[in-house]
């Protein structure tokens, strides 16, 4: 989404899709649902069950490619906060068909990059990894938000 995050520990925010439904009593407070709750691009709501999420621009995607040929370039790792707008876990109809293995394909094509993936469903997540996950990537960190 952005390569500026106010996340101190991440150095760019990225989302596949933006929406999402509530998991858990954490999602009370959850900012990026206050955020699509403005409507500020005009496309209507994208929280909530069944609720169509927003498919994100070409350029956005492209962004952590050029994030990763730059920390191929100057020899870092930056952290992406991937999905902070939705829950990449997240299985409602309304998440885009295809988005989550479009996202896997993106992390094992940017090597350069340590992506965090974070989740309010952590039950969901051994089913929803890629089928070449097995013992897990090394660009990727899994955590889980309470």
């Amino acid at each position: 989404m952005s390569k500026i995050t106010a996340v101190n520990w991440a150095t760019h925010s990225w989302t596949p899709w933006e929406g999402c439904s509530r998991a858990s009593r954490g999602c009370l407070n959850c900012y990026a649902e206050l955020r699509d709750r403005r409507d500020l691009s005009g496309t209507g709501s994208h929280w909530g069950p069944g609720r169509r999420r927003k498919l994100m621009s070409k350029t956005n995607w492209q962004g952590p490619l050029s994030w990763d040929r730059a920390a191929a370039r100057n020899g870092t790792r930056p952290i992406i906060l991937a999905g902070e707008l939705c829950d990449w876990c997240d299985t409602d109809p309304g998440v885009p068909v295809g988005e989550r293995e479009r996202m896997f394909d993106l992390i094992g094509r940017t090597p350069h990059l340590m992506w965090a993936l974070l989740t309010k469903r952590p039950r969901d997540v051994r089913g929803l990894l890629p089928p070449t996950w097995k013992q897990g990537w090394n660009n990727v960190i899994l955590g889980a938000t309470v």
